[in-house]
């Protein structure tokens, strides 16, 4: 029975460890998945940022054809304070997403972690009954293999007397 429910056991723990690993690589897919938006993100910015540079390119070349750009240079000025908000914000956005997925990354990582302890101590404290019980084990049958010698002994001690009597 013992035995039995041992295998049952390693088993079960064999079971929760492919499981926990399952997780280990679902989580890394997430977090790679995560990496692509922000990398995603990151070329938005870059786009956004080349685009403002090609405005105030073309801002720059206007006026000097065109010295009577002003109200043009106003509205441009305009646009391109728009889009550096944009960008601004994109930027703020790229930052607050990655602060929140790495949180969120190593809150999963800490919890498997302690999982993993919890199972880990859970098999070695299992380990140290089956291997308490199996001393236990041998120590009971070597006390009954001394007492069947012991018991052997004497009985042939008894036969010598009784021979030597005869």
């Amino acid at each position: 029975g013992g035995e039995a429910d041992l295998q049952r056991r390693v088993l079960q723990l064999e079971g929760e460890k492919r499981q926990m690993e399952s997780r280990i690589v679902d989580m890394e897919m997430d977090k790679a998945s995560t990496e692509g938006l922000l990398e995603d993100l990151r070329g938005e910015k870059a786009a956004l940022m080349g685009r403002l540079e090609q405005l105030d390119g073309q801002l720059r070349g206007e006026c000097e054809k065109n010295r009577q750009c002003e109200a043009g240079k106003g509205m441009q000025a305009l646009h391109i304070e728009s889009l550096e908000r944009a960008v601004a914000r994109a930027s703020e956005d790229v930052m607050a997403r990655e602060a929140a997925n790495k949180k969120s990354w190593e809150e999963r990582e800490e919890r498997i972690r302690n999982e993993y302890l919890v199972l880990i101590e859970t098999a070695k404290g299992e380990a140290e009954e089956r291997e308490r019980s199996a001393r236990q084990g041998f120590e009971d049958k070597e006390r009954e293999w001394q007492r069947l010698s012991s018991e052997a002994r004497r009985g042939w001690e008894q036969r010598e007397e009784a021979l030597k009597g005869e």
